[in-house]
């Protein structure tokens, strides 16, 4: 997980969904970059799930220590409540990292279900929990999502394409009739 530590990007979700896949023995460790005020509430839930072996908090990162990471990660988690769309989700994408992500704001559309990613309902652990265990048992699913998720952010989201995005959006602004 990459952001800040607030009640918002929905930390305590993932920490219950790792706890209930080591309860089916699965092998997961939990890494945790970024600081906030929720950062005490979420070491002390780590250590009353039993999770504090399994979880990692790094605090605050450099850009390309975040790179550094997320070059070592499997799966990186976007478990908020509320987003927009999110510049880890679309880093880890572009990384070949395998993504789980809430369906939220505009997550929809930068990730296609079980195609570029996997999308579990906002709040619903056993969902996160399902999508986490398909990548645990599946690699070779993994590995295929993850591969077209790269060549989907390479298409859809490198800063040229942004570019020509803003430019096309404005140039219709300009031209409605509102406008003349």
């Amino acid at each position: 997980m990459i952001g800040r530590l607030e009640w918002i990007k929905g930390i305590e979700l993932t920490l219950i969904a790792l706890r209930n896949l080591k309860r089916i023995g699965a092998k997961a460790e939990l890494i945790i970059v970024g600081d906030g005020a929720e950062e005490s509430k979420m070491k002390f839930l780590t250590h009353a799930l039993n999770l504090a072996d399994d979880v990692s908090f790094l605090g605050a990162l450099r850009p390309n220590q975040v790179k550094e990471v997320l070059s070592t990660a499997h799966v990186l988690i976007c478990s908020s409540w509320s987003e927009g769309i999110s510049n880890s989700v679309l880093e880890a994408k572009a990384t070949g990292v395998a993504v789980v992500s809430a369906n939220v704001g505009g997550m929809s559309e930068v990730i296609n279900h079980k195609i570029s990613g996997q999308i579990f309902e906002i709040g619903n652990v056993n969902d996160l929990t399902e999508r986490l265990m398909d990548y645990y048992v599946n690699n070779e699913e993994r590995l295929k999502i993850t591969n077209m998720a790269r060549l989907e952010a390479e298409a859809s989201h490198d800063l040229n394409s942004q570019i020509q995005q803003f430019i096309s959006v404005y140039q219709d602004l300009i031209q409605s009739p509102a406008n003349k």
